[in-house]
């Protein structure tokens, strides 16, 4: 399949997300922040970047940013997700709302990774989705469907931080 360059901090949802990648065939490089994600994009050579928009140290922009003035990384397709935006400050392939569905991440990728011929010829982008605030996300069409492993049912959301009421 494909060489995926995962950038979040929340190492919850980076396990969980790396998890449906790796069960699906992909390889995946782990990055914990958009410096981090720099570095490794010039050492793994991923064929796309899926990476949240705010983290530490440097967010998913100012990656995105950089990687656009590296000539090397200047056309490796990014997808953003975010919790809060849903239109990005920077030019990316598609732009995904959190929580997201696996599925569709999945489908991005491959239609990202596979259909080269859609590509934008001012941007070099293959997609342009943005998230849609009525449906969380919009729903990508492609010819064939992505088949999903067992993990991509898992409920990323639930596997945060859970409160654990003391009873004082």
């Amino acid at each position: 399949m494909s060489r995926v360059l995962l950038v979040d901090d929340d190492a919850c949802i980076r396990d969980a997300l790396s998890a449906v990648l790796h069960e699906t065939g992909h390889t995946v490089t782990l990055a914990v922040d958009g410096a981090e994600g720099l570095r490794l994009a010039n050492s793994a050579n991923p064929e796309v970047i899926v990476s949240d928009v705010m983290m530490p140290v440097m967010d998913g922009p100012e990656m995105v940013r950089r990687m656009k003035a590296t000539p090397r990384l200047a056309n490796v397709p990014v997808i953003l997700m975010s919790a809060l935006e849903t239109v990005p400050r920077v030019p990316v392939a598609a732009m995904l709302r959190k929580p997201l569905d696996p599925s569709m991440l999945l489908r991005l990728i491959h239609e990202i990774t596979h259909d080269s011929a859609s590509a934008d010829p001012v941007t070099g982008d293959a997609r342009a989705e943005i998230a849609d605030e009525a449906n969380d996300c919009r729903s990508v069409d492609i010819a064939a469907p992505v088949p999903l492993p067992a993990a991509a049912l898992w409920d990323i959301e639930s596997w945060s931080t859970t409160r654990i009421p003391l009873g004082f």
